[in-house]
């Protein structure tokens, strides 16, 4: 049976050959193309990317050209898995805000995998023990 994950932004940015974490994040996807595991994508990582290339003073058609590249650059390997965002999972997140002290995004992540049962990879160790000590599971992207 294959071990399913969720992976989050910093994944989608470690995309970049140029990323210190590049190279477990390729060891991921070809897992996943193997069978290994079954990969899915936090449903706000998107909007979480948009959002910091936007900050960084991206426009718009350079945005829209990087995020075709992340899911072109996956698509490669696999087809990734994406959950839906419930009011639940965001209802969750304000609480693992509040018990754990994660940012935003990173508690929505947190609470999609808690949620689903899917092991947790990120490279946020904030964000990874509060996951365990809600009873989930979570590994480091780094070593993956």
């Amino acid at each position: 049976m294959s071990e399913k994950v969720l992976v989050e932004t910093d994944f989608l940015f470690a995309l970049r050959p140029s990323d210190p974490i590049h190279k477990a994040v390729l060891e991921l996807l070809e897992d996943s193309a193997k069978g290994i595991l079954k990969l899915y994508i936090s449903p706000v990582s998107p909007v979480e990317a948009s959002l910091v290339m936007k900050a960084a003073g991206l426009g718009d058609e350079d945005i829209s050209t990087a995020l075709r590249a992340m899911d072109g650059s996956v698509r490669k390997y696999s087809s990734p898995l994406h959950t839906e965002l419930t009011l639940a999972d965001v209802a969750e997140a304000a609480e693992l805000r509040r018990k754990h002290g994660l940012t935003f995004f990173d508690s929505i992540h947190a609470s999609v995998s808690l949620s689903r049962g899917l092991t947790y990879m990120s490279g946020d160790n904030n964000a990874r023990e509060a996951v365990q000590q809600e009873g989930g599971r979570a590994r480091s992207l780094s070593n993956a």
